[in-house]
């Protein structure tokens, strides 16, 4: 007979095979960013950290502190120049983003891989964490399938190279609520202090963390209702609670952890110096007038107001009226874009067609047998049978990610007094108040808002979706050695359960493989429904395709091609000009237009300059390209048109 393996051993196996693909899926990120320039808004961030740390000036307010701290740290420890003098630190993060990315000790791209790897390094966190929690939950097999699901999606690691803020509160929002589902199954005051800590760092990530105090209310009163229909009888007397202080530490240590991230600032209105340059400022500055007004101070009064966090309040209040008026926050006549369609305030439907469009066939099939098995289970259930056994899922952990087996106990119990009946339902309640229901929430808060520019937005649903395929693969393949393990039944019958399995694993590994052929595109990757990268441009715009990442493609291009009498023109979109690469091509100026020039002409448009549409310009910036295809591209988002 052969051995059986020890659990001690399985479990170092399984973890080996976990590290591996983090390590592949690092590698692919590490050399598939190399060949990618700044993208728009890392020259917001890396350069904004650099200046806090060595100024305390905020080179750009709309984002909060603690990612570009990160990414500063190895900046400042390879030497790189903050550029603290420089006339544009506090006023146009654009210009000094530039000078300390293109013209410092280092070169730029150096500067930018120091600046890009917390973030791969988060990466890797976010995909360990990942797989830790659907091994704890659902065994070696869901941890392993997590891991390659999450690691090899296109747009984690594209945007999981990138230094900007969207991978943090990627990572930050799962393991706020890993910790938030640790506490409602057993309570505690420092767990409560933990959930609390955690939002905070997610919201200093990023703004958007915030909206997890109401998610996770939402997400309670499920548990809570879950909890109340396994439980019946009175509650048992004494049975101790969180006190009120432990409450009270709960609010205020997120107030104290925002206020150290700022250092501890206390600001007005009147001694900042950006406040005019938003752009928003006409419309703050009549907010001010009007809020003076009602409390009856003059707005010089309130504008010379001390504020504690003024900083921190500055930016959130940028980013609220970002999320409500899209259309307001870019140019007053700029369109959104989807399909092909064009609208002022965005597309309600516009997260589920970037879930449709830029995620592999193979995952979008994995997701799809998620929702079926468990909408299957869950009506099993309501007719009073049970889904597929418990038994066939070898696992210490509470059932399935959306409708477990509830009579499987989780792993963690806490200290649940085994007379309390609630404390035991609390603590074996299944998993999907807070692993559906937190993820769902998030998407349906980046839905309704207004900002349609890009599926880096839900990335913070990836995670929770990544689980998901891992409880199938763990179900599937516990349904195939149950039926392996029926000795007296035919080859073919104890195979037939197999394929459900066979299946799962198929669809994961091909998802990995899609997403390895993708390099080094994968942040303007799209799967074949959307027609691939050469089709993405007829169904999404901005940083889904066009971030300026191609920038040193363009200037490689233009070195090889520009050589007179041909001329050079470019239209090209990002943070980052041709210019800071000495790529030797003309601005276009609006409304010059190439085919009238005289002598061969090599015109550059990227795909958010040629699909930009607005009030101002129906028939989008370039009428006279209507009707001609593009002669070649230059990587996966810039045209190049040839004329004559």
């Amino acid at each position: 007979m052969p051995r059986e393996t020890s659990p001690r051993k399985a479990l170092v196996n399984a973890w080996a095979i976990v590290l591996v693909l983090v390590a592949s899926a690092a590698t692919v990120q590490w050399t598939s960013q190399s060949r990618l320039g700044p993208v728009n808004d890392e020259l917001a961030n890396f350069p904004s950290g650099l200046a806090l740390v060595t100024t305390g000036v905020q080179a750009d307010p709309t984002h909060p502190p603690l990612a570009r701290y990160l990414m500063a740290a190895p900046l400042l420890a390879a030497g790189v120049d903050p550029k603290a003098s420089h006339p544009a630190l506090g006023r146009d993060w654009h210009a000094y983003g530039r000078e300390v990315a293109f013209r410092n000790v280092l070169s730029w791209r150096t500067v930018l891989d120091l600046a890009r790897l917390p973030i791969v390094l988060a990466c890797a966190a976010l995909v360990l964490l990942a797989a830790f929690e659907a091994r704890r939950r659902w065994g070696d097999a869901a941890g392993l399938a997590t891991a390659a699901v999450l690691a090899f999606e296109p747009s984690i690691l594209g945007h999981g190279a990138l230094a900007t803020t969207d991978l943090g509160i990627t990572l930050a929002v799962f393991g706020a609520t890993m910790a938030f589902d640790r506490f409602l199954r057993a309570p505690s005051g420092w767990r409560l202090l933990g959930v609390s800590a955690l939002v905070a760092i997610a919201t200093l990530t990023k703004f958007a963390g915030i909206v997890l105090v109401p998610i996770f209310g939402v997400a309670w009163f499920m548990h809570r209702w879950v909890v109340r229909r396994r439980t019946a009888g009175p509650r048992p007397a004494g049975r101790p609670r969180i006190r009120a202080g432990w409450w009270v530490a709960a609010v205020l240590l997120p107030v104290l952890m925002t206020w150290a991230a700022y250092g501890f600032e206390v600001s007005s209105i009147g001694e900042d110096p950006q406040i005019r340059g938003l752009r928003e400022a006409a419309a703050v500055q009549k907010g001010i007038a009007d809020a003076a007004a009602k409390v009856g101070m003059t707005a010089d009064q309130l504008t010379n107001l001390p504020i504690p966090g003024y900083s921190f309040l500055k930016g959130f209040g940028a980013q609220m009226f970002h999320a409500a008026r899209q259309d307001a926050w870019e140019d007053k006549d700029f369109y959104q874009y989807l399909d092909g369609r064009y609208d002022r305030s965005g597309f309600r439907t516009y997260y589920l067609f970037t879930f449709l469009y830029k995620s592999t066939l193979p995952s979008l099939a994995l997701w799809l047998a998620v929702a079926g098995l468990a909408a299957w289970d869950a009506a099993r259930r309501r007719r009073g049978a049970k889904g597929i056994s418990g038994s066939a899922l070898p696992t210490s952990g509470a059932g399935g990610v959306l409708v477990p087996d509830p009579d499987t106990p989780d792993a963690d119990t806490g200290n649940a007094d085994p007379r309390d009946a609630d404390a035991l339902a609390a603590a074996r309640a299944p998993s999907w108040p807070v692993l559906a229901v937190v993820p769902a929430l998030w998407f349906v808060a980046c839905s309704i808002q207004t900002i349609n520019i890009g599926h880096r937005y839900v990335l913070p649903v990836i995670p929770f979706l990544s689980m998901g395929a891992g409880w199938l693969v763990a179900r599937a393949v516990g349904l195939a050695k149950e039926g392996l393990g029926v000795r007296s039944a035919p080859l073919s019958s104890r195979l037939v359960p197999a394929l459900p399995a066979v299946a799962a694993i198929a669809l994961v590994v091909a998802h990995a493989g899609v997403s390895i052929a993708a390099a080094p595109d994968h942040v303007a990757w799209f799967n074949a429904l959307a027609g691939g990268i050469e089709g993405g441009h007829r169904h999404l715009a901005d940083s889904n395709l066009d971030w300026g990442q191609d920038l040193p493609l363009l200037d490689a291009d233009a070195r090889a091609t520009c050589v007179p009498p041909r001329r050079c023109i470019a239209a090209v979109f990002g943070t980052a000009r041709p210019e800071d690469y000495g790529t030797p091509v003309e601005p276009w100026v609006e409304p010059a237009d190439p085919t009238a020039l005289p002598g061969p002409v090599t015109f550059y448009v990227s795909e958010n300059r040629y699909l930009l549409r607005s009030i101002a310009h129906p028939d989008g910036l370039f009428p006279f390209l209507s009707g001609r295809e593009p002669a070649r591209r230059v990587g996966a988002s810039i045209r190049v048109y040839e004329f004559p």
